[in-house]
C-alpha cells in the first residue's frame, strides 16, 4: 500500500468517540468517519456530473425518500474507473485502517444522490453497506449550507426518530460540512446519520459504496431492503451469488479460525 498523506485529511473521528462504545460484532474497523482533500481528477468529476445531470429525470425516490440514481458506475463509465482505481482504495483502505473493496452488487455499488432547493433532505438512517465515500460534485446556492450529520449516540435511537426529525439537542449531533474537492468516508452501517442543505440551496453527490474484504458478512443490505429501491430481476441473484460465494465462506473460515 502506498503511505497515508496526513496532509490530504482534514478530519477524523473514530466510532468509539462518536458512539460510546465500539460494536466489534457490526463495526468493521475503528474508523467513525474521515474527511480529506480526494484529489480526483477534476475533469473527471465535471464529466461525472454533467452525465449525471442528463440522467437526472431517471432518478428515483422509493427509498427514504432520497432522489437518487441507482448503480451509477454503469449508467457513467467515469464512475466504474474511479471505483476501481487502486490508489484510490489503498488510501482509503489506510484511512479505514482494514482492507476496503466496492461493493459487489451492482445496483447498490454506487448512485448519485440529488438535493435540490426546495425538497427536504435524507431523514436520520443507517446504511445497508459498511462504508461509503461521499463525493459532492456540486453546491450551489447563495447561502450554501450543507452537510452530513452524525448522532452521537447508539444507532438504535433510529426507531425514535421520524423521517425528517432530528435530535433534540445540537450537543447530540456532529456536523460535517460539505465541500466540492474533499470526500467523506463514512461507516454508515454503525452510525445514525442524515443530510442537512439549506433552503436556498442544492447538492449533487457521488457515492461510492464498500466493504470491508476480508469481513464481507458485515452488511445490512438484505434482499428485502434492495427490493424497496430495486427490481428481483436486477438484484436477486446478484445477491444470492454474493451470500453462497463469498460472504457465508469468509464468514465460515473466519469462524473456523478463532474457534
Amino acid at each position: 500500500m502506498t503511505t497515508l498523506n496526513s496532509s490530504r485529511l482534514l478530519n477524523s473521528m473514530s466510532l468509539e468517540s462518536i458512539i460510546g462504545s465500539f460494536p466489534s460484532d457490526r463495526a468493521i474497523s475503528e474508523l467513525g468517519f474521515a474527511q480529506f482533500h480526494n484529489c480526483y481528477d477534476p475533469e473527471i468529476l465535471t464529466g461525472i456530473l454533467n452525465e449525471a445531470l442528463k440522467l437526472e429525470s431517471t432518478a428515483s425516490n422509493k427509498f427514504l425518500s432520497l432522489k437518487h440514481l441507482r448503480k451509477a458506475h454503469i449508467h457513467i463509465p467515469q464512475i466504474e474507473s474511479l471505483m476501481l482505481d487502486k490508489h484510490r482504495l489503498e488510501y482509503l483502505s489506510q484511512l479505514a485502517g482494514c482492507e476496503l473493496e466496492p461493493y459487489p452488487i451492482p445496483t447498490a455499488a454506487s448512485h448519485i444522490n440529488y438535493y435540490r432547493r426546495g425538497q427536504p433532505a435524507i431523514g436520520y438512517h443507517t446504511d445497508g453497506a459498511a462504508m461509503v465515500e461521499l463525493i459532492p460534485l456540486y453546491i450551489d446556492g447563495p447561502k450554501a449550507n450543507t452537510a452530513t450529520l452524525i448522532y452521537k449516540g447508539n444507532a438504535s435511537a433510529q426507531s425514535s426518530f421520524g423521517e425528517h426529525q432530528t435530535p433534540s439537542s445540537k450537543d447530540d449531533v456532529i456536523r460535517i460540512t460539505q465541500e466540492v474537492g474533499a470526500s467523506v468516508l463514512l461507516q454508515g452501517r454503525c452510525l445514525l446519520h442524515a443530510a442537512e442543505i439549506n433552503s436556498e440551496s442544492e447538492r449533487i453527490t457521488l457515492v461510492l459504496v464498500l466493504r470491508s474484504k476480508h469481513q464481507p458478512w458485515k452488511d445490512d443490505n438484505t434482499l428485502f431492503r434492495l427490493l424497496q429501491d430495486d427490481l428481483p430481476e436486477d438484484v436477486v441473484q446478484p445477491w444470492v451469488d454474493d451470500v453462497v460465494n463469498r460472504q457465508y465462506p469468509a464468514y465460515s473460515s473466519a469462524k473456523n479460525i478463532h474457534s
